[in-house]
């Protein structure tokens, strides 16, 4: 087993901050290689590392079966779905929801203990992408619609595709902007949850701006069969960092998955 890589998340479908925006693109693998929608269905599966902000760092790796499909103006990705608005030559729109399984409960880590636990819960927002075929650039806006925080999220994105041979390397960077009602939902302290005898006292972090970097490979060697293998570093803002439930000034994601064309 790897390094802190819990026992339990070979076997528990729930983690602390599930990469949903990854697994959102192995349905569209297919699609993707054929130059455009619509692809019909999909079906795949995927492992998922997930790396956790809070107490220990240590990780979930969680097996994730899914269906997909891609037509001309509707699409489902696994945990997003949308609509795919008129686009012109470089220049894509869409509307979607998605799911952001990020996570805990109090018996997670000794950090957590007596807190209330965080849901998982449902964003929708619009997305916007572009660029020449060596740049991909991208910007989303989602909103909480769940009523769990109210907050919002803003992710940029610029990412590389260099053909190598039968795969695709894919480097990127970008940030996200998470406002203060997010961050305080998923790394604050309420006034009732303090706890003096393991230094956690009450905390409001603010708005934050995280950075990360990532590399992706995509296999592009088979008509319906598609491949991919991500990583990405997401890097905390110090507003983050100075939360007493956080450890470390960041964390890593991954995912390895396979879709089929139907």
């Amino acid at each position: 087993m790897p390094k802190g890589v819990t026992r339990e998340g070979f076997t528990r479908w729930r983690c602390l901050a599930l990469p949903g925006v990854l697994l959102a693109l192995l349905p569209s693998l297919v699609q993707a290689q054929a130059g455009g929608p619509p692809g019909g269905w999909s079906v795949g599966a995927a492992a998922v590392v997930s790396g956790k902000p809070y107490g220990d760092a240590d990780y979930d790796v969680i097996p994730v079966p899914f269906f997909g499909y891609e037509g001309e103006r509707v699409f489902w990705r696994g945990l997003a779905a949308g609509w795919r608005g008129p686009s012109g030559d470089r220049v894509q729109t869409a509307a979607l929801v998605r799911a952001n399984m990020q996570s805990f409960d109090g018996s997670d880590d000794r950090l957590l203990e007596g807190m209330d636990s965080r849901r998982r819960t449902a964003e929708g927002g619009v997305q916007v992408s572009g660029g020449p075929p060596w740049l991909r650039l991208q910007a989303s806006v989602y909103q909480e619609l769940l009523g769990r925080h109210d907050g919002q999220v803003l992710e940029l994105q610029a990412s590389v595709p260099v053909p190598v041979g039968d795969w695709v390397v894919i480097p990127s960077i970008g940030g996200d902007w998470q406002s203060a009602d997010m961050t305080a939902y998923y790394y604050g302290v309420e006034e009732g949850e303090q706890d003096a005898s393991i230094g956690r006292s009450a905390y409001s972090p603010g708005a934050a701006f995280n950075r990360t970097v990532g590399v992706g490979l995509r296999y592009r060697g088979h008509d319906r069969m598609g491949v991919i293998v991500q990583v990405r570093r997401e890097f905390f803002d110090g507003t983050l960092r100075d939360s007493p439930i956080v450890e470390g000034g960041g964390r890593w994601s991954g995912v390895v998955g396979v879709s089929w064309q139907l």
